[in-house]
């Protein structure tokens, strides 16, 4: 298993749940969804991802990372530490 599979039962395990999540664009399809009690909203697209929240706004790009898994990984790690205040 590696971090592109992570469930939602795994997100639980973190104290979080996903709200509003939409599946959208018209050029690029991409999912998107807040993080309850919170101001995050993220995006996951095929090749990348980003997330907004009142402190950071990183964007995570295919190019930059040598595998879709490490882009993941990272992207999950980031979006915790913002929520964790640990960034």
């Amino acid at each position: 298993m590696n971090t592109r599979d992570l469930t939602e039962f795994q997100l639980k395990q973190t104290r979080r749940s996903i709200s509003n999540r939409t599946l959208g664009g018209q050029n690029e399809t991409f999912i998107t969804g807040t993080i309850d009690s919170t101001d995050t909203t993220f995006w996951i697209y095929d090749d990348g991802a980003d997330f907004k929240s009142a402190y950071s706004h990183p964007t995570f790009e295919k190019p930059d990372y040598e595998s879709l898994d490490a882009l993941a990984e990272d992207f999950v790690s980031k979006i915790l530490n913002t929520l964790d205040g640990t960034t």
